[in-house]
């Protein structure tokens, strides 16, 4: 009759021993099921906020864009006039427009115009004068310039890139 209970708490514990087993992955199967939803989760909500702040950041660029489409919308006269008067306000003289070339970007109804300016005036006066040229309210860029030194003034030329609108 020993052998027979050996044999029976052999099994009882086997029973136990596979129970537990059971029990750890069916524990290790749930977490993992947490954590994957977890992870969707956070993935679903990340989602929502790029999606509202695209949708905002659309919404409050309308304002932007209708400002740029005004400064873009200046005509050739209006930007030369601007650049002559940033020049003469940096206190250089006899600022003038030398040439100036058109190339269209018809893919985006844009025109770029290329200007030479040439003034003279004082060292400071001409630094302060790029500096402006620099910085003007307009959509532009300067290429390049040049400074040099006359025997009683210092002499500007600059060329400018400035976009505006294509005319229609």
């Amino acid at each position: 009759m020993r052998p027979l209970f050996a044999w029976g708490m052999l099994v009882l514990a086997l029973l136990a021993w596979g129970a537990f087993g059971f029990a750890v992955l069916k524990m290790n199967s749930d977490r993992a099921g947490y954590v994957d939803a977890a992870i969707i989760a956070r993935e679903e909500s990340a989602r929502g906020e790029n999606a509202t702040r695209l949708h905002s950041t659309i919404q409050s660029s309308a304002v932007e864009r209708a400002a740029l489409e005004g400064v873009v919308g200046v005509t050739i006269l209006d930007a030369v006039e601007t650049i002559e008067a940033a020049a003469r306000d940096a206190g250089a003289s006899e600022v003038k427009i030398g040439e100036a070339s058109t190339q269209n970007t018809s893919a985006q109804k844009l025109s770029t115009v290329s200007v030479v300016l040439t003034a003279s005036g004082s060292f400071i006066a001409i630094v302060r004068a790029v500096s402006l040229l620099e910085t003007l309210p307009l959509p532009s860029v300067v290429e390049s310039f040049e400074i040099s030194k006359t025997e009683t003034t210092w002499r500007l030329t600059t060329r400018l890139r400035v976009t505006l609108a294509a005319e229609k």
